[in-house]
This record gives structure tokens, sequence and C-alpha cells, in this order.
């Protein structure tokens, strides 16, 4: 099996979480085949950068994608937003979810529904994940 290796840039202002940051890195890079290392001057790469929440886009957008990581976010949020930017989507939104879990739809907040909406896919025949970092709830 190969190797992925991600170029990553810290913003300046998150200097004092780099260490929180590297043990994201670390807890993916453990679990997987996937590598970070510095920007050096790639054209594509993840850029961490303050946020009032912890998001990013799923899957490679290019150049410079945005991963915002804010101050109340801890290193498990920061793994769910890196796996979110390498193109996984949330576990509980897989084709087979409702065999698994039942949505209490009454229970989600106003405007989040699109957080539980299934997303086509393929899921490589991998077991539902309960525990998965990618799993609310």
């Amino acid at each position: 099996m190969g190797v992925a290796s991600i170029p990553y840039k810290i913003n300046d202002d998150l200097v004092d979480r780099k260490v929180t940051i590297l043990a994201a890195f670390k807890m993916i890079s453990d679990q997987t085949c996937i590598l970070f290392h510095e920007y050096t001057n790639e054209i594509n790469y993840i850029n961490i950068i303050s946020g009032t929440g912890c998001a990013s886009y799923v899957g490679f957008q290019g150049g410079a994608q945005s991963l915002y990581f804010g101050r109340a976010c801890n290193v498990g949020n920061l793994c769910h937003e890196l796996m979110h930017a390498l193109g996984l989507h949330h576990e509980h939104t897989r084709p087979d979810r409702d065999q698994y879990v039942t949505i209490q739809w009454d229970n989600v907040v106003p405007g989040k529904q699109d957080n539980f909406k299934v997303k086509e896919g393929d899921t490589q025949d991998l077991p539902y994940d309960y525990d998965s970092i990618m799993h609310y709830g």
C-alpha cells in the first residue's frame, strides 16, 4: 500500500495550538497510510486557520484549502475536520445507515437536517462503525 503525504500550513495566530494540531496529524497517521508534512511551495495544501468553530469542505477543493480550527475545538474535532478535508463524509450518512441507526428527526436542531441526509457512495464493504470519529452522537 502506498502512502499519501498531505501538505499543511498553520496560520500564525494558531502557533500556540501547534501541539494539538500535530497530535491530530499523528492520530490519523497512526491509523492510516496518510502522512502530513509542512507546506513548502505546493499548489494544493490544507490551510489551518482560526475560525469561530471547526469546519472543512468535504474532499479536495484545490489551492489553499481552508480548515477552520476555532478556540473551542479539540484534537478530536480537528481529526474529524481533517477527515472531511480528505474526502470522508459522516458515518451516519452512509447509504446503509438505516440498517444500523434511526435518526430522531424531531431532535435534530432546525437547519441542521442536512448533516443527517444519506449520501451516495461506496462503503467498500466496510462494516458500519459506531465508534468512528466521523459519527455524530
